[in-house]
């Protein structure tokens, strides 16, 4: 979006939506000095809001977990208000949904989602990428149990738009057939 123009209605409520959240999440950081979020200005500097550093990271940690998301340090060290860091937030949330709706698009090959679900596995269960083959079996050779798999079953769900029966999927292959096909 331009930073000369205004944002549109839904825009603005998307963003509005991201500060509420933010702003309850500010409320419940122990001995924080607010307890009413609608008291709390956005524009206002940590500093002049009485929001210390720690504070500050305790904060931008809520909101990773709520959104998802990932903020590095250098980010979290040039945000300086709530409405900077749900500017962020809502940059983020957008890049994550365009980078979701590109993957969906393209016509992978079974190598392409091989490499996907191995980034997945070792990002989530800490298994080593040479670990997971086509034939490697979730359970007996990954040792995931029911919860991890019907974890990686919703991600593929989520990432390629399609329905799985987790009962179906006991091997790699059988999840790269199931998103290929």
């Amino acid at each position: 979006m331009n930073p000369n123009s205004s944002p549109s209605a839904s825009e603005q409520q998307y963003l509005d939506d991201i500060i509420e959240v933010i702003k309850e999440n500010l409320c419940m950081i122990p001995g924080s000095i607010y307890t009413n979020y609608k008291q709390i200005s956005i524009y206002e500097s940590w500093k002049v809001a009485n929001v210390d550093s720690l504070d500050a990271l305790d904060l931008m940690c809520r909101c990773e977990k709520h959104f998802n998301i990932t903020i590095d340090d250098e980010e979290a060290s040039s945000i300086e208000t709530i409405e900077q860091l749900a500017q962020m937030i809502k940059n983020k949330l957008n890049k994550k949904v365009m980078e979701e709706k590109n993957l969906k698009s393209v016509n992978l090959t079974e190598e392409d989602v091989l490499l996907l679900i191995q980034n997945v596995l070792e990002k989530q269960n800490k298994i080593r990428r040479k670990d997971v083959t086509p034939t490697s079996f979730l359970y007996r050779d990954l040792h995931l149990d029911s919860f991890d798999r019907l974890e990686l079953c919703l991600w593929a769900e989520k990432t390629f738009n399609i329905n799985i029966d987790v009962d179906d999927i006991s091997t790699v292959r059988d999840l790269i057939n199931k998103i290929t096909k």
